[in-house]
């Protein structure tokens, strides 16, 4: 995931995003790599297109040195001529960086596949594995013991 304002940590919504689109079986990796940074907290949307747009084009993830005053421009541009071309850069070679790719390893649960930080959860007595609240429609107060739909399937 390219991350034009990855100095942020990655937050429980975002795991929950990713992880709704992801949709692994227990585990999921998120990888920052290093890319152009924005300069205000607008341009999140235009970031997004022109890294997008790039990795179309040349099928790779790299440092792209976009030059950020003309972005906004070259999007405009693209949209009235309707044809996408590769936004503007300040240098034409993939600019090196020293900074590692950032991973944060998330554990899903549930039928959902959801992170925790998606809701409460409950654990099935059987097999141990954790559910939310609501995706198995039991109330968040519940105390009692719980057994998931599948381990009920075996009795």
């Amino acid at each position: 995931m390219l991350d034009s304002l990855r100095k942020r940590p990655v937050t429980d919504h975002l795991k929950d995003q990713v992880a709704a689109i992801a949709q692994c079986e227990n585990f999921m990796s998120i990888r920052r790599p290093p890319c152009k940074q924005q300069t205000n907290t607008v341009d999140c949307g235009v970031f997004a297109i022109a890294n997008a747009t790039e990795f179309c084009f040349t099928k790779k993830i790299n440092f792209v040195d976009f030059d950020n005053a003309k972005l906004r421009s070259h999007w405009l541009e693209c949209l009235k001529g309707g044809v996408l071309t590769p936004f503007p850069r300040r240098s034409s070679r993939p600019k090196k960086t020293r900074e590692e790719d950032e991973i944060t390893k998330v554990r899903v649960y549930c039928t959902c596949r959801l992170p925790e930080t998606f809701g409460n959860m409950i654990e099935c007595e059987c097999c141990q594995k954790w559910y939310h609240f609501v995706c198995v429609n039991v109330d968040e107060g519940y105390r009692g013991s719980f057994i998931c739909k599948s381990c009920m399937k075996m009795f």
